[in-house]
Order: structure tokens, then sequence, then C-alpha cells
């Protein structure tokens, strides 16, 4: 007689990455799971790497935010479903103004109209388009002369999201209400109203107050770094500081405080953003940031 597991409650754990050695997790894998400390350091050395084919659903999610704390993103699947990891999110987006020409031939590529295509590349959330990996690999592989486009992949589930408001509009009493039971609270960095929420959370909000609010993956999201002011450092100096780092003429810069903010870098990740604004107030120069092709620059002084 053949024995039958079942995978009912059962949750397959791959590792997709690891900002810190993995190798440190292995006592905490195998703590968890029926592994020796050995065969754990093996399995945590590759990404990615399935780390166990059917694991009890409360023993996985624990590991997942365990190991979330150690900087390695776990995702979970249904164990009976195969080729999930393939899925990724591709996303597009223009570099300021896509041309034609390359908008045109995304649109080719996806069999979308161009300018259902167009829009999107000029919105704050991008083209994402659902596809596997190797389809995401060809489309970018294709499209990189493309310099007027940038694009990205994310793996949507261990993807963080931020909930943004759409133009013009506030929170509700239900969206307040909802949030503060899925304890999110709001985004100082990126002005989300919501943020940090996995893909579950993001997806529950969208579903009922999707007319509200825009659920963006952190790794779509992209900002522009505004100059909006100085502290202990003269405008001369300040004009000398950027004189090959931005465009803007001399007295444009001399200028700041009557003309107001001016954009010195766009198009940045989250982290890369974060990193200006700390390097450019070590030399006391004040900046802040703002989601790219949010219309508008920031008012003077915004907090970055």
């Amino acid at each position: 007689m053949t024995a039958t597991v079942s995978t009912e409650n059962k949750l397959r754990i791959t590792l997709v990455s690891a900002s810190s050695p993995a190798g440190l997790a292995a006592g905490l894998l195998s703590s968890h799971l029926p592994l020796s400390r050995a065969e754990a350091a093996l399995r945590l050395s590759r990404q990615p790497s399935v780390l166990a084919e059917a694991a009890p659903a409360c023993v996985a999610r624990r590991l997942q935010a365990l190991m979330a704390a150690l900087g390695l993103r776990v995702r979970l699947d249904d164990p009976t479903v195969r080729g999930t990891a393939d899925r990724v999110d591709l996303w597009f987006q223009a570099n300021d103004e896509a041309a034609p020409a390359a908008v045109a031939r995304l649109a080719d590529q996806l069999g979308l109209a161009v300018a259902e295509v167009a829009q999107a590349l000029h919105s704050p959330a991008g083209l994402v388009v659902a596809t596997t990996a190797p389809r995401a690999a060809d489309l970018r592989r294709a499209l990189r002369r493309e310099r007027s486009l940038r694009s990205a992949v994310s793996d949507p589930a261990v993807a963080i999201y931020d909930l943004f408001l759409l133009p013009g509009l506030q929170p509700t009493e239900g969206l307040v209400g909802l949030l503060g039971r899925l304890g999110s609270s709001e985004c100082g960095f990126s002005g989300a109203v919501a943020g940090a929420l996995d893909a579950r959370s993001a997806a529950l909000v969208q579903a009922r107050h999707g007319g509200l609010v825009q659920a963006i993956n952190r790794d779509f999201q992209r900002f522009d770094l505004y100059l909006t002011g100085r502290s202990g450092v003269t405008a001369q100096e300040l004009a000398d500081f950027f004189a090959t780092r931005c465009p803007e003429p001399r007295e444009r810069l001399m200028t700041l405080e009557a003309l107001g903010p001016l954009r010195i870098e766009s198009g940045l990740t989250r982290s890369a953003a974060s990193q200006f604004i700390s390097d450019y107030a070590a030399f006391g120069i004040q900046t802040c940031v703002r989601r790219s092709f949010v219309d508008g620059a920031p008012p003077a002084g915004d907090p970055a």
C-alpha cells in the first residue's frame, strides 16, 4: 500500500534573496524543519533555493517572519502548484519623456494600444505586466537600447507595497479603520497613506477601496530629488558644489531661496534617494524627494 502525504495546510518555502549572509540562518532553519544544520546551510547557500517542499503552514509563516528580520526574502507557495517560481512582475517607466519610437516598440511587444502604454509610462506607478521570468528577461533584452525607458523585475509574492491616495482624494473613515486593523501607518519617506504592506494586505485594501488608493510595489517606486536649501553653506559654495553635477546655470543655484526647489536627480530608487539625502545633508545641503511623475515640485522646506 502506498502512503499518501496530504499537502493540505502545507506550504513550499523558497529562499528568494538575501541581503546578509544566509548561512547565519542555518540554526534557525534546522530548529524549525527536519534538517541538519549542515543541510540547512547548504540550502541557504544559493538563491533561489527551495528550503522545504511541504512545511506546515504555521511553521512556514513563522519562518518567513523570522528570516525577514535577518534580511532574507522568503516566498511561500502552494506545494501542489508547480511553476509559481517563474511568475514575476515586469515594470517599465519613462525616463522623464519616453521616445515615441520606444513607446510604439514596447506596445508592439506587449500587444497593447500605444496610447495606453504611453499613459502608463508617464505615471507614478508605471506600466506593470505579470509574466514569467524568462519572458521578462527576453523583453528587457529586446528593449535594452531604449534609453528613454527604465525597467525592473519583482517577485510579487515577497514584494512590499505602499498605498497612495489617488489625486484629489482624502482618506475615508472606512479606509482609516481598515488600515488601523492591519497595523499599517503612513510612510513619511514616500508620502504613502499606508506603508510596508505585504501583497495580501495590499490586495485586500485595493479590493475594498480601489477607487481611493493605489498600491505600488516598492521595487517599482522611483523618486526625484529636489534641492530645497542650505545650512552652513554659502550660495557661492552651493553653486560651486553643483557646477559639474547639475545642468542648471549658476545663477539659478545662487537664487535658490527666491525661486524655490530645484530638481537635481531623477528616477532614483528608494534606497538611492535615501542615500543621496544623507550624503547631501553631511555637506549642509537640504533636499527632499517626490515620486517621479507626481505633478509639481514640492514646496520649499518639505521634509525629506
